[in-house]
């Protein structure tokens, strides 16, 4: 962003009339309100991230199951795709497929501090979200093989922090260009 000569000296006017106005002190109940509000923000709680995740991967895993089954679970064909690949990186990217798209819709709606959560817990409630999701397809009959659950997971946990960052990403440049 360039300012011109006449942009910067009104700039400049307007900072010196603030500087120079007199001091307000806001109400003290405001006051409060605004730090617990900064404060809660600031301080997630892990039971709640991982319930916001939760929720988002229940909506768009489901809906996923659609595009892409899971463990013979859904009735997606985009797994036919990823099946040429081989089992094993057809698992790790169906897996990167169902936790991404949750968090990557998650991303966009989690709070600052939750990201920072996430990243100081070294992102674990996505690798949880994924062993309850293979809980969950299991408990709907799915049949699972360890081996290939285990790929599922590391390909569904790296998709998942991809997608996350790259949602966090894209939200923070749409909040830079609106400014």
């Amino acid at each position: 962003m360039k300012w011109d000569l006449r942009e910067q000296k009104e700039w400049l006017k307007d900072f010196q009339s603030f500087l120079e106005a007199d001091e307000i002190t806001p109400p003290r109940d405001l006051s409060e309100k605004i730090l617990k509000m900064v404060h809660d923000d600031l301080t997630a709680s892990s039971w709640h991230v991982l319930s916001k995740l939760a929720l988002f991967q229940a909506v768009l895993g489901s809906l996923s199951l659609m595009i892409c089954s899971q463990f013979g679970l859904g009735s997606g064909t985009l797994v036919m795709a990823f099946a040429r690949l081989g089992d094993n990186m057809c698992m790790a990217l169906c897996g990167a497929f169902f936790l991404g798209l949750g968090t990557l819709a998650a991303s966009y709606f989690l709070k600052e501090g939750e990201i920072r959560l996430l990243r100081q817990t070294g992102y674990l409630p996505i690798l949880l979200l994924g062993i309850l999701s293979l809980g969950v397809f299991f408990g709907f009959g799915a049949e699972i093989v360890a081996s290939l659950a285990f790929v599922w997971l590391l390909g569904g946990f790296i998709g998942g922090l991809v997608a996350l960052e790259v949602g966090w990403y894209a939200k923070a440049l749409q909040i830079r260009r609106s400014d």
